[in-house]
């Protein structure tokens, strides 16, 4: 390997669409665990959890070379040394977070290396992600996810327990 992408490495010509998917408990020694996103550029993640991912450097569930739009993702549970959830490299990756949630995420939920990040509103992080600072975007927020399941759908994904701060958070994603 070369330390890139445990689950997903995606360095093509050609723009990524993932929908309706879990990568869980994917290890990398290097970057994004979950996946590692490089300089193919327009990547649309929608409807995507990742969870208990683990990196030896950068981005435990995700690393983001390039352009990348995301919406209704969950972030939960993954780790690394820097940007356990996220990491967006200063390479130019211009990334959207719109319907986020950021938790648990060892070695913060999100690290901003540079390019640009627009919050498009309504993403909730259990710390503090000075980005998210638009209509709806919650820092310090109480997600209170259960663990990862079987929860009906098409995948496995984290159900919101009762009192969570998610529960009608969101908006929708063409408003």
């Amino acid at each position: 390997s070369d330390g890139r992408g445990g689950a997903l490495n995606h360095d093509g010509s050609a723009a990524l669409s993932l929908t309706r998917v879990t990568l869980a408990g994917n290890w990398s020694d290097g970057q994004g665990a979950g996946a590692w996103l490089g300089s193919s550029g327009g990547q649309v993640l929608g409807n995507v959890t990742f969870s208990g991912n683990q990196s030896g450097a950068v981005g435990g569930a995700l690393y983001l070379g390039d352009a990348a739009q995301l919406t209704s993702v969950t972030i939960a549970n993954n780790n690394a040394s820097t940007g356990g959830g996220l990491y967006a490299s200063s390479d130019g990756a211009a990334v959207t977070l719109r319907n986020v949630l950021l938790f648990n995420n060892g070695g913060g939920n999100f690290v901003h290396g540079g390019g640009t990040v627009q919050s498009l509103g309504y993403n909730l992080s259990s710390d503090t992600v000075p980005l998210l600072n638009q209509t709806g975007d919650r820092n310090g927020a109480d997600l209170r996810l259960a663990a990862l399941a079987d929860n009906g759908g098409f995948t496995r994904t984290h159900a919101l327990l009762a009192g969570s701060d998610a529960i009608d958070a969101g908006h929708s994603a063409s408003a």
